[in-house]
């Protein structure tokens, strides 16, 4: 079965500014999105213990979207909206995610306030090709089994997305891959993201490679319409690898 719908939530900053590194701030307000309907579901997904966090794989995609914005010393001037993109593959977390946003009225993330002003239910495309050109609304995160991040012209970036698109759908769906992927860059280019993790002492920054724009993606057409909806690659709750259907 295939849900057609993936959730947008547009946000207005109440003081015109957000931070910089907008990673937690996708994964803090989904959060609260969940809590608003069940802080024993929230602590299930993200948490082992109260304390906690846990790295399992979620169903859930994330990507934020800023219509209009400066970028100052220290974090960014917002003149537009804000808008939190989230697509999955279960029934189940839609009714958490849906139902979660629409009770949401306000948000605060380490001092930035929001304020939710409205929710939409976007139709998803039907991918019926066995292969597919995806564009990125959230960066592409690949890293290898030692925990290096790719660039995509490594000979290790192909298998290591198989790998991650492999393990994800296993996780989310109960099986895995049904063909190895084949991938193709197009107009795919290196962006750095940096992130601040608190126990990262070696400098201000954490720097992580990942890449934005289109590729061509081939495989079997289930998988393929599975994964535009739970995401590619690594850190997908995390405003990284979320994809629309070009073409």
């Amino acid at each position: 079965m295939y849900k057609i719908a993936r959730i947008a939530i547009f946000m207005k900053s109440i003081n015109n500014r957000m931070p910089k590194e907008k990673n937690m701030l996708a994964v803090s307000l989904i959060k609260e999105i969940l809590n608003k309907v069940s802080e024993d579901f929230t602590k299930e997904t993200f948490f082992y213990t109260e304390s906690r966090s846990n790295k399992k794989i979620k169903d859930i995609n994330s990507s934020i979207y800023i219509s209009n914005f400066v970028d100052s010393d220290e974090d960014l001037i917002v003149k537009g909206d804000i808008i939190l993109n989230i697509s999955f593959y279960n029934d189940s977390m839609y009714y958490y995610l849906y139902n979660g946003a629409l009770k949401l009225k306000s948000f605060n993330f380490k001092g930035y306030e929001f304020e939710i002003n409205s929710i939409s239910i976007n139709k998803e495309k039907f991918i019926k090709s066995n292969e597919v050109v995806f564009k990125t609304m959230s960066p592409i995160v690949i890293k290898n089994k030692k925990g290096i991040y790719l660039d995509c012209n490594s000979k290790e970036y192909i298998e290591s997305l198989n790998y991650i698109a492999d393990l994800t759908l296993k996780t989310i769906r109960g099986y895995g891959l049904q063909e190895k992927l084949e991938f193709m860059p197009l107009n795919f280019k290196k962006k750095v993201l940096k992130e601040k993790i608190r126990d990262f002492k070696e400098r201000e920054y954490y720097y992580i490679n990942a890449h934005t724009g289109t590729f061509s993606l081939k495989g079997n057409i289930e998988d393929l319409n599975a994964l535009y909806k739970t995401g590619i690659g690594y850190r997908r709750t995390q405003n990284s690898g979320m994809v629309e259907v070009l073409r």
